[in-house]
C-alpha cells in the first residue's frame, strides 16, 4: 500500500492523551475501526499535590485524568463524586469510588447536580487541571457553598505534530477544546478527513479549518462519538 491509497478498513486519528487513547483505540476497533493513537496533549502532575479533601467533602471531577492523578495520591475512596458524563463516571468506578454520579451533560449540569443532592454545608471541591471549561466553582460560591478548585494534572499541547499518515485517515476525534486548538496550530490537511468532536465547545474551538465534513457527538462520552461517526 503506497502514501496515497486509504486502507479499506476506515481509520480514525485518536487525538487524546495517554493511556486514555489507547483505551478509545480499543473502543473503536471493536466497532471496525483502525486507530492510529497520536495524542495532541501531555499530562503532568503539579511539583506539589493539594492537601486531600476532609472526610464530608464532596469530589468533583470533569476529566478522566483528574480521576486517575487523585487516585495516585491516596487509597481512600469514601467521597461521594459528581461527573459531567458517563466516561469520567466509569473511570471513577473503575478506580474504586463508591458513589458516582454523572450529570450526564455540561459543566452547568454538574452544578445543577450539586445543587439538588447536597447541602451548603458540604464543601466542594473540583479536582481539575489546569486548563478548565465552564463556572461550576464561581457558582457553587454564588449559592452559598463552601467550594474550590484544585489543581492535580497539568495538560499542555505537544510541540510537535504526531506522526500522522493523513494519507491513510477517514476520521479524527477531538475530546477538548485544547486539543482542538492544538490541531487547528499544525493546521494538517484534512481535506478528506471527517472531524469528530466530542462537545460543540470542542468543534468551536478548531475553528474554521477546512476539512471533509464535521460532527458533534450528543452526549459527551466516547459511545455517542462513535455514533456520531457516519459509516463509510
Amino acid at each position: 500500500m503506497n502514501d496515497t491509497t486509504r486502507p479499506l478498513q476506515p481509520t480514525i486519528w485518536i487525538t487524546r492523551t495517554a493511556p486514555a487513547a489507547f483505551k478509545s483505540a480499543e473502543m473503536w476497533a471493536r466497532d471496525g475501526y483502525a486507530a492510529a493513537v497520536g495524542p495532541l496533549l501531555e499530562v503532568a502532575k503539579p511539583p506539589e499535590m493539594p492537601e486531600l479533601p476532609p472526610r464530608d467533602g464532596v469530589i468533583i471531577f470533569t476529566s478522566g485524568n483528574a480521576v486517575k492523578s487523585f487516585a495516585d495520591t491516596t487509597l481512600l475512596r469514601h467521597w461521594p463524586v459528581v461527573t459531567p458524563g458517563y466516561q469520567t463516571q466509569r473511570i471513577a468506578h473503575d478506580l474504586g469510588f463508591r458513589t458516582v454520579t454523572s450529570a450526564n451533560g455540561t459543566s452547568d449540569d454538574v452544578t445543577k447536580v450539586i445543587l439538588k443532592d447536597f447541602t451548603p454545608a458540604r464543601p466542594i471541591y473540583h479536582c481539575a487541571g489546569n486548563h478548565v471549561r465552564g463556572t461550576i466553582i464561581e457558582d457553587l460560591k454564588a449559592k452559598g457553598y463552601r467550594a474550590q478548585r484544585d489543581l492535580y494534572y497539568y495538560s499542555a499541547p505537544v510541540t510537535q505534530m504526531p506522526k500522522i499518515n493523513m494519507a491513510h485517515i477517514n476520521f479524527v476525534a477531538l475530546y477538548s477544546p485544547l486539543a482542538a486548538k492544538t490541531l487547528a496550530s499544525f493546521a494538517p490537511d484534512l481535506t478528506g478527513v471527517t472531524v469528530l468532536a466530542l462537545s460543540e465547545a470542542v468543534n468551536e474551538a478548531l475553528g474554521h479549518i477546512n476539512c471533509k465534513a464535521r460532527y458533534v457527538a450528543n452526549e459527551p462520552n466516547e459511545p455517542s462519538l462513535i455514533d456520531a461517526a457516519p459509516k463509510v
